[in-house]
């Protein structure tokens, strides 16, 4: 049935199959083994990924609230200014009145017209300090200054 010739070639096929199917089952054994490597790598990249995006969202909310009170400040000191431009008008304004008028003859004769222009003063400035810093009276809601004196 199987000459040494034919039983030579069986032998080196079966050997030969018997090489293949190892080097097959050690390559896809390290296929395998990859594979797995990448998966845990994978899964640990889209933990990170996912704290990266947590991390960006929070610094989006800083600077969103950040940029609010940027204007809220912002506002805030173009009151004082406005104020502080409106306290130097009134002290402008009130040098002027010295400069003109005869004071200690006036005093002497009404001192009450003196006292009735700083209580109105001191009123309207105890107001506008109000209003710049964020009061809620309805005195305040269009202009700090804009009441008659």
């Amino acid at each position: 049935m199987f000459t040494g010739a034919k039983l030579t070639i069986f032998s080196v096929l079966v050997v030969i199959i018997i090489s293949i199917t190892g080097g097959l089952y050690w390559y896809i054994s390290g296929l395998q083994e990859t594979n797995e490597a990448h998966a845990a790598r994978i899964a640990q990249l889209k933990v990170a990924t996912e704290l990266q995006q947590e991390a960006i969202g929070q610094a989006i909310q800083n600077a969103n609230s950040w940029r609010t009170a940027y204007e809220n400040h912002k506002k805030q000191l173009a009151a004082l200014n406005e104020l502080n431009r409106q306290t130097e008008s009134d002290r402008d304004a009130v040098d002027e009145v010295f400069e003109k008028d005869d004071f200690p003859r006036l005093l002497e004769a009404k001192p009450e017209l003196l006292e009735r222009a700083i209580n109105r003063g001191s009123e309207r400035t105890r107001r506008l300090l109000q209003c710049a810093t964020g009061s809620k009276d309805p005195g305040c809601s269009d202009r700090a200054g804009s009441s008659t004196n």
